[in-house]
């Protein structure tokens, strides 16, 4: 029974301890307004300094930091990356995608032919040739 005990009390004073030293790290408020830009990307605490004109000057620039936050943000949720909402903008305003091909040609035709049945007829001047 002392063993026993003895082992419980081991086991709960290492485990308090692994759990004190986890809440030792930096805050994620800390970190999205720290100064790695990156390591605020990954932090569900939206910035206040890395914002959406810090990363098109970063575009701008083609930095291996504009490079590296696309990269990461790439494909991720902005509901659980708030920060990553910036470098998604700007790389939407900077290479938006394509337009949808439209087929025009229906419309148009269908357009002159209204247009046509609009307009009155053309009137002759006097001395005009027919």
């Amino acid at each position: 029974m002392r063993h026993l005990f003895a082992f419980l009390a081991g086991f709960s004073v290492v485990f308090l301890m692994a759990g004190g030293l986890a809440g030792c790290g930096p805050r994620p408020e800390a970190i999205a307004d720290g100064s790695d830009p990156l390591a605020a990307l990954s932090v569900t605490v939206p910035t206040h300094r890395f914002d959406t004109a810090f990363w098109a000057r970063q575009e701008h620039r083609r930095t291996a930091l504009w490079h590296d936050a696309r990269a990461f943000c790439l494909g991720r949720d902005r509901a659980v990356f708030p920060n990553c909402a910036h470098v998604q903008r700007v790389f939407f305003l900077e290479s938006p995608p394509p337009l949808p091909a439209l087929p025009l040609a229906p419309v148009v035709r269908t357009m002159g032919r209204a247009l046509r049945e609009l307009s009155p007829p053309p009137t002759t001047q006097p001395g005009a040739r027919r």
